[in-house]
């Protein structure tokens, strides 16, 4: 990225030379979850190049998309799972997508055309590309993606972090365990009624989040 944050990244390719349309997928909820069955590591850290080619048989995004031809590329978030920098929800949904798709775009098996899927988070990330100009996001496809990306109610309403100008602080939490690569081993029902909110999940022993920054501030 342009500040050096290195962002790791699965990418598969049909069969043949290229280039090819690509669908981008970005997640903070571990990208290995769309790891075909037939791969046994395909990890690239964008900046270098490790990929996997293969026909593929099965029923997942991966293999439904490179069936028909188009490259796909599913990308941890910044500060989350295989990927450097630190997580911060908001602030840096614009720039590492600028970045991923000039990096991508540079690449010789890129028909500099892409799409983007995915939903919840994965969707919000699409509309913030959607409003970027870049020239090769042809096609986004959010699905149950944040309804709102400013202010509403005279108090900030962003995904699903209020409602009404009321926090959803139980669905932030279990969130922000997510995200940082581990699921909560915690009873979360238990830690959601621990006091003071303030550090609440690093006296888990969970590794440390954003989520003392997103409670405290509005979003970036």
């Amino acid at each position: 990225m342009r500040d050096g944050v290195k962002l790791s990244a699965d990418i598969y390719l049909p069969d043949g030379p290229g280039p090819f349309p690509i669908i981008l997928i970005r997640t903070p909820y571990d990208k290995n979850e769309f790891r075909p069955d037939w791969v046994t590591q395909s990890t690239s850290v964008l900046g270098d190049s490790c990929m996997v080619q293969r026909t593929s048989s099965g029923t997942g995004p991966v293999d439904v998309y490179i069936r028909a031809g188009y490259a796909v590329v599913a990308q941890d978030f910044r500060g989350t799972w295989e990927s450097e920098g630190v997580f911060r929800s908001g602030k840096w949904e614009h720039c590492d997508f600028e970045d991923t798709a000039k990096w991508l775009d540079a690449q010789r098996w890129s028909a500099r055309r892409m799409g983007m899927w995915g939903c919840s988070y994965l969707g919000h990330v699409q509309v913030v590309g959607g409003v970027t100009g870049t020239p090769s996001l042809k096609a986004i496809t959010p699905m149950s993606a944040g309804g709102s990306f400013s202010t509403g109610v005279g108090r900030y309403t962003m995904l699903w972090n209020y409602t009404g100008g009321a926090c959803e602080y139980y669905s932030m939490l279990t969130s922000f365990a997510r995200w940082q690569g581990a699921e909560p081993k915690v009873d979360i029902d238990t830690v959601a009624s621990d006091l003071p909110i303030a550090g609440i999940l690093e006296r888990t022993g969970l590794p440390p989040t954003d989520f003392d920054n997103a409670m405290s501030h509005p979003p970036e």
